[in-house]
C-alpha cells in the first residue's frame, strides 16, 4: 500500500480500491473472510494518520524508487524528511 504526502502537505493513498480488491482476492484464496472495500480503506486511512509523521513527500516519477538504488533512496528520503 503506497501512502505519500503531497507538496501541499495532504496525505494521499495510492489506488486504495484496487488494493482492497487485491486483498479480497487473496483472502478468498486463503478461505478467509475478506473486509469490504470501505472497511479496508477506512483501516488504511486510520493507519496512515496514526503514522503521519513517517509519511514522506512524493518523489517525481524521474526519481521513482524503482530507478534508484537502495542506499541513494534512503539518503534522499532522509534529506526530504529533514527539510520538512
Amino acid at each position: 500500500m503506497k501512502v505519500y504526502r503531497r507538496e501541499d502537505d495532504r496525505i494521499m493513498i495510492f489506488r486504495p480500491e484496487e488494493n482492497a480488491r487485491r486483498m479480497q482476492m487473496g483472502a478468498e484464496r486463503l478461505l478467509m473472510q475478506a473486509p469490504t472495500t470501505e472497511q479496508f480503506i477506512d483501516a488504511v486511512k486510520k493507519t496512515a494518520l496514526a503514522n503521519e509523521r513517517w509519511v514522506l513527500l512524493f518523489l517525481p516519477s524521474v526519481l521513482s524508487p524503482c530507478f534508484l538504488n537502495f542506499h541513494l533512496m534512503i539518503k534522499l528520503y532522509i534529506y526530504i524528511y529533514i527539510l520538512k
